[in-house]
């Protein structure tokens, strides 16, 4: 029910901010001749006004960001929350504690703003480095899943360590968020702790406690883990941690996945240990090439968890291993392992370092390739010498919006073809598409295709069928090749 028009609302508006009087509690003031709602701070001669705020009970009132689009309309007692949600809502530039920024504006635009104006403010991949030393108070901004979040860290001079995250956005579920902290020394992943808090309360430890702790490392890693609801109560609720215990490999002491292996006298084992062994480290017996097949039928219906540090992931047995080769959390085969023969293994936070130092002829840091490209007709007598020839295949890797992608290329039967695959993050690649176009400048021409970017694979399965990749005939671009074939390749945000 509203009785007040439109035009009279526009005069119940706060002395100080100047936003509708739908904020409750609403003070006369007897010094300005006018009233103020509960956003603002009161002093001198108020009083609250209590016969305004019963009056107004059943008064429907425009959210205070009508201005910036929002089209919601409100009781009173719906207003707090709405206005820290709002998505119209406008926030000041979180940098500006140290940056001075004046920049003013909606959340969507805010990670647009910090990448081109405080990328040293954007925390990537989840984590950042802790300086134990100095005193200081930073704001940071982090992108979880497209929901932005606010990172305060602060050295004082009593010798503690603050971190507050708090969310910015919409989603009136963050409510009941937590975070996680993670610390971890850099040289030793092992040697690491972990503490949680609700978004919005901070952590503060002393910082002796945390060098002490980690075993006095020269640099401190701090993973930040958002927990949902969801994660604290229900994550784990389908493992079945009694049963999985019991399905220990005896060697390693990871749990079981099929195809499992057993000694003459019956102790299973995982069949990488059993590689390594000679004899059971139970029993000493003689292993033989035995395969517990109801074993492996009844692991496959079970729920495991990922058993990374920090990772909540759960899945049934039979698709752990897939995730095992994405999780952020562990370690990465090299992804260029299947054509530089670099069997290194690496966690995801040290890939980007590892190309630069050691394949950096494979990190594709400008978006123009020129690949050596001849084309042989029919008629030609001679056969190409090995100086001629085509460059078949060949990978790259590219850095986008802080995460890693690979790109496959190949020439075969007459076909060029193009896969974008993310590195890490299973079902993040869905957000990204990828564009190749091939250009001859020369003769203003270009053909332009575009695809969606696919999981992390190996050569030998980009480009199966049921993959998403550009393919582009040789004759559609034949003009177009003088002795080498240009094209430029772009990541995009999916719109």
């Amino acid at each position: 029910m509203s009785f007040v028009t439109n035009q009279q609302l526009q005069k119940l508006r706060c002395l100080k901010c100047r936003k509708y009087l739908s904020y409750f509690p609403i003070y006369q003031s007897y010094d300005q001749q006018g009233c103020i709602c509960g956003r603002c701070s009161v002093e001198g001669n108020v009083e609250r006004n209590t016969i305004y705020e019963e009056v107004t009970t059943i008064q429907k009132f425009p959210c205070c960001y009508d201005v910036n689009g929002c089209l919601d309309s409100l009781y009173p007692d719906e207003v707090p929350i709405h206005e820290k949600i709002c998505k119209f809502r406008t926030y000041d530039c979180p940098s500006n504690t140290t940056s001075k920024c004046k920049w003013r504006g909606l959340v969507k635009d805010m990670w647009d703003h910090f990448q081109r104006h405080h990328a040293i403010y954007t925390i990537k991949n989840n984590e950042f480095e802790i300086d134990l030393v100095g005193n200081y108070s930073e704001n940071y901004l982090l992108n979880v899943e497209d929901e932005l979040y606010i990172v305060n860290q602060s050295n004082s001079r009593s010798n503690s360590f603050s971190c507050n995250v708090s969310y910015i956005g919409s989603n009136i579920n963050s409510q009941r968020y937590s975070y996680k902290l993670t610390f971890t020394n850099m040289r030793n992943r092992l040697n690491n702790f972990a503490i949680s808090e609700k978004l919005g309360e901070g952590i503060n430890l002393d910082r002796t406690f945390i060098t002490e702790s980690l075993g006095n490392p020269s640099a401190v890693l701090v993973r930040i883990q958002i927990v949902t609801q969801e994660d604290n109560e229900n994550h784990f609720e389908e493992v079945q941690w009694e049963l999985l215990e019991e399905l220990e490999c005896s060697y390693c002491l990871e749990f079981l996945l099929p195809p499992v292996q057993q000694c003459i006298t019956g102790h299973s084992i995982c069949s990488n240990c059993k590689i390594t062994q000679s004899v059971c480290p139970t029993c000493t017996k003689d292993f033989k090439d035995t395969v517990n097949i109801t074993l492996g039928k009844l692991i496959d219906h079970l729920v495991y968890p990922c058993k990374n540090e920090g990772c909540n992931f759960t899945c049934k047995a039979k698709d752990i291993s897939e995730h095992y080769s994405k999780c952020i959390y562990g370690k990465f085969k090299c992804p260029l392992h299947d054509y530089e023969n670099c069997s290194e293994e690496i966690y995801y936070t040290g890939l980007y370092d590892h190309i630069l130092t050691n394949h950096y002829e494979n990190l594709l840091e400008m978006d123009t390739v020129s690949v050596p490209f001849k084309i042989y007709h029919e008629e030609n007598e001679t056969e190409p010498g090995d100086d001629d020839k085509n460059l078949n295949e060949d990978c790259f890797i590219l850095r986008y919006d802080f995460r890693l992608f690979k790109l496959h290329y190949k020439y075969e039967n007459g076909m060029f073809q193009w896969e974008m695959q993310l590195i890490g993050s299973t079902n993040e690649d869905k957000k990204y598409d990828f564009e190749v176009d091939v250009v001859d400048n020369r003769r203003n021409q270009r053909i332009f295709f575009k695809r969606e970017c696919s999981t992390l694979s190996s050569k030998t399965e980009a480009f199966a069928e049921d993959r998403s990749f550009i393919y582009i005939d040789i004759d559609q671009v034949h003009s177009m090749i003088d002795e080498e074939l240009i094209y430029s390749v772009r990541i995009l945000p999916k719109s």
